[in-house]
């Protein structure tokens, strides 16, 4: 695990220009590929360093009503199950705070930077691939929105990245004694997310840096040190949340055709995501930062 948290930034941006290389080459997978590695991806890294929340809430909120296991997971389950309905009722407000919160919660990749430049990298990697690829995020939009007006959620996405990105590269060259790793996290996504097709540049940053800093964040916390006791703890929960998923694919509607999908993965990573920034802000309010040992 020690080779992986000193490595995953340098293999994201390796990634990054591979992708681009193979991009430029016209090498690219096809979009039905890459939304089959983008579900490999969350299923692999996304899921276990969510799976971990109960451990989390275990030590940091020892004591607490909500942290007894009986009390926990059905809490859990509730607000993630809440979420989807409220998205599924009110699908123009489920995306718009998604994206939202994703952004915010992307911004946790940077913990000890300042909380504006930390939100302006994590608006970079929700909001930048509008900006030259609107055509291909457009029809996404259009699927999570249920077939509603999509134009002015692209509008408003390409004015936050376009915001994003000239914040972002300010602050960075304005900073003194700037870390270099933050300097090339920066380009390559910057890079990545303006260039790379959108679910390609997703799967690398979910995918190769952020669910790797989180789950490697979440580890040392709770001192798992190897991978087997990882797998044990993370695999059952893992598991049932890929057969809550399998019944939610048969009850949304056929009509959606290739857009059920798009709903699957991102509603779905949409309500697991709530209750885990939730939980993260709890915990970050209970505990000092050194003993959370994130960023």
């Amino acid at each position: 695990m020690n080779w992986c948290e000193q490595n995953h930034s340098k293999i994201f941006q390796a990634s990054v220009v591979v992708c681009l290389l193979l991009q430029l080459a016209g090498q690219t997978p096809s979009s039905s590929l890459t939304l089959v590695i983008l579900a490999l991806v969350v299923i692999c890294l996304g899921l276990p360093h969510g799976a971990l929340d109960f451990r989390v809430a275990q030590r940091a909120l020892s004591g607490r009503i909500w942290a007894r296991k009986e009390v926990f997971s059905p809490l859990y389950l509730l607000v993630s199950l809440t979420y989807s309905v409220f998205w599924t009722a009110r699908p123009t407000l489920g995306l718009l705070t998604f994206l939202l919160i994703a952004a915010y919660h992307f911004s946790d990749d940077w913990e000890r930077q300042t909380p504006s430049l930390r939100l302006s990298f994590g608006s970079l990697v929700v909001f930048t691939p509008t900006l030259l690829h609107g055509a291909e995020v457009e029809p996404i939009y259009r699927f999570l929105l249920r077939g509603a007006e999509s134009t002015w959620m692209l509008s408003l996405a390409q004015f936050l990245g376009t915001v994003s990105v000239a914040y972002a590269v300010r602050s960075v060259l304005r900073q003194k004694g700037r870390k270099r790793t933050l300097d090339r996290e920066l380009w390559a996504i910057l890079v990545g997310a303006v260039f790379l097709k959108p679910l390609l540049f997703f799967c690398c940053y979910f995918g190769l840096l952020h669910s790797p800093r989180h789950l490697l964040e979440t580890c040392r916390f709770l001192g798992l040190n190897n991978f087997s006791t990882l797998l044990r703890i993370t695999a059952p929960i893992v598991l049932t949340t890929l057969g809550l998923a399998a019944l939610c694919w048969h009850w949304l509607p056929v009509s959606l055709g290739q857009g059920r999908y798009y709903v699957l993965i991102f509603q779905g990573l949409a309500s697991l995501t709530v209750p885990h920034v939730i939980l993260e802000k709890l915990v970050k309010a209970t505990l000092p930062a050194e003993e959370i040992g994130q960023g």
